[in-house]
């Protein structure tokens, strides 16, 4: 269920209707911020195997709808956010990550979603990318 945003903002560049599996908060992250720290945290002086969260940017599903129509405009009228359907736990500490590698990447909702239908464009109109 989390590949939800991605297939939302895939069909609303291919101009189709997509809808979301559940509703409620989510936490959002930017794929180029978490391959940093990924790096990141590979290449710290670390040890043992903590368990640690990347909280991302906070959010419900009608907020990465917003953001998805300020990046394409018209698209909420083929996005569908189910009501009762609703999943929590996403506003999780990221302290303990914060702690091993400091300031951590954190790319607003908006900008990611922005890049990510720059990059999707093209895929989609030549055909690359597989539709939801």
């Amino acid at each position: 269920l989390t590949s939800d945003a991605t297939k939302a903002i895939v069909a609303a560049v291919a101009g189709r209707p997509f809808q979301f599996s559940f509703s409620g908060g989510l936490g959002m992250q930017y794929a180029p911020d978490i391959a940093e720290i990924f790096v990141r945290a590979a290449m710290s002086d670390q040890r043992g195997a903590p368990a640690l969260n990347i909280r991302g940017d906070v959010t419900t599903v009608a907020g990465v709808v917003d953001a998805i129509d300020a990046a394409i405009p018209g698209a909420r009228e083929l996005l569908e956010v189910p009501t009762g359907a609703e999943i929590s736990a996403a506003d999780v500490s990221d302290a303990g990550l914060r702690r091993v590698l400091g300031d951590l990447p954190d790319t607003p909702l908006q900008d990611g979603i922005a890049e990510t239908v720059q990059m999707l464009r093209p895929l989609v109109a030549s055909g690359a990318i597989s539709l939801p």
